[in-house]
This record gives C-alpha cells, sequence and structure tokens, in this order.
C-alpha cells in the first residue's frame, strides 16, 4: 500500500490528516507517536476514524531507542501499535553511529533486542528499526550486521542522499518491511516535490519490487510542510508505485 506518515504534519490534528489522506486517496498512514498517537485511547479512536473512512493504519512510529531508552518504555510502545491495530512498531537501533559502538556496548544492543522481541510477540506486533544516520543502522552493511542477530526485528529503509542510496537499498531491499520516500536536494537541506526526483525515484521502487518488497510506501515530508505540495507528491508517489 502506499500512504504517509503523519509525522509529515505535527501542527495537524488527526481530522486534519485524515481529511488530506481522503483528498489524496492515500491507502494507508503510518501515525506518529510523539504528537498525533501518544496513547492507546487515542490509538483505539484513530483506528475506528480509519476503518470508517477505508484507511489501513498500518504502523507505529515510536521514538524508542534500543539500548538506550528504558525498555519499559517499548511495551508500553508496543501496546499502543496493539490498540491501533497496526502491525509494526518502528523503533530506533541505538543513539549513535555505527562506527562508534563498542564491542561491549553492542552485545548490550543485542540483548535488549532479543527482550524487546519478546515483548513485542506478547502483543503481535513486529518491530523494525529505522534506517538513520547516528543510528546502528546507517547503512546498508551496518543494518545487515545489525539485522543478523535478530530474530523478528525488521528494517526500513529511507534515501539519505549521501552518494550511496541504491547501494545501501540493495543491500537491505529484501529485507525492508517498509519504507520512508521524499525528494531533498543532494546536500539534505532543502524539501523538493517528488517530481523533481521522479527518476530516481522510480529507480528506488524498481530495486524494491525486483527484491519482492511487499511492504508500505510511505511518503515522509513535503516541501515547505505545505498541504498544496503534500497533494502534489501524493500524486506522484502513487502513480510511482503502481
Amino acid at each position: 500500500m502506499t500512504g504517509f506518515n503523519s509525522v509529515t504534519f505535527r501542527k495537524k490534528t488527526i481530522d486534519e490528516i485524515l481529511l488530506l489522506a481522503q483528498k489524496t486517496g492515500s491507502e494507508c498512514i503510518e501515525w506518529t507517536g510523539d504528537v498525533h498517537v501518544t496513547d492507546t485511547k487515542i490509538a483505539l479512536d484513530t483506528a475506528r476514524k480509519c476503518d470508517e473512512l477505508g484507511i489501513a493504519h498500518t504502523s507505529y512510529g515510536s521514538y524508542y531507542r534500543t539500548g538506550h531508552t528504558d525498555p519499559a518504555e517499548f511495551e508500553r510502545y508496543c501496546e499502543i501499535t496493539a490498540a491501533l491495530g497496526a502491525d509494526t512498531v518502528r523503533i530506533w537501533a541505538g543513539h549513535k553511529g555505527s562506527a562508534q559502538y563498542t564491542k561491549d556496548e553492542l552485545q548490550a544492543v543485542t540483548l535488549q533486542i532479543a527482550k524487546d522481541e519478546e515483548t513485542a510477540a506478547k502483543y503481535g506486533v513486529t518491530p523494525a528499526f529505522e534506517f538513520h544516520p547516528d543510528t546502528l543502522t546507517d547503512s546498508g552493511d551496518a543494518a545487515l550486521r545489525l539485522l543478523s542477530v535478530c530474530k523478528t526485528t525488521q528494517t526500513y529503509w529511507q534515501p539519505r542522499y549521501l552518494g550511496k542510496d541504491t547501494q545501501n537499498l540493495s543491500r537491505v531491499a529484501h529485507l525492508a518491511k517498509n519504507v520512508h520516500l521524499f525528494y531533498w536536494d543532494l546536500l539534505g537541506s532543502r524539501r523538493c516535490l517528488l517530481e523533481k526526483g521522479e527518476q530516481t525515484l522510480a529507480a528506488f521502487i524498481h530495486t524494491l519490487k525486483a527484491s519482492g518488497f511487499d511492504g508500505n510506501y510511505y511518503l515522509e515530508f513535503c516541501k515547505n510542510d505545505d498541504a498544496d505540495c503534500f497533494c502534489k507528491d501524493m500524486q506522484t508517489l502513487l502513480r510511482l508505485t503502481k
């Protein structure tokens, strides 16, 4: 399915976000955990509203950092994910780049992953790491190393615009649970309309489909945080992913 991440519009309400989803024909939403769906009561209400509109509520974007955040927080996020009816809880792999971890620190993270997987299993949800700088999944190879010690945890993928996007994607495409897509300038300092990078994005999507990817495509962020730009981007993404 193709949709968007609610973090794209931090200042909009859940109802406003759902109106945008309707307007653009979005199929699914990844609800963010720090501003929109912050507890189980809101999760249940949001799931109901999504169901009434025929919009899938497929994943929950937490900001839990394995090996760094209090593990009790992860159980709370799993409970919210289950209440939302989502199958995936997005988490973060540590709090610094993969090259900065010592052997002992990495071992501690590995042990915590195993505990977190047991917690997630109790709620019937799948953890998946954000693919992001300054984490243990800051490259395709780093993500593969971390996933090799995981039993159920998967990964997201997103472009980074550091010259190795295709290489990173080719390493993890077959293991990606979901992807976040956007188009920024080469320095990552300015957001652009997706149509400007259509050829690049089409290549990413082709690589994903060729790998057998069956997860969700989420638009994340848009030019100037503008709703009109967002609507244009969603039409571009929906067309590219069909």
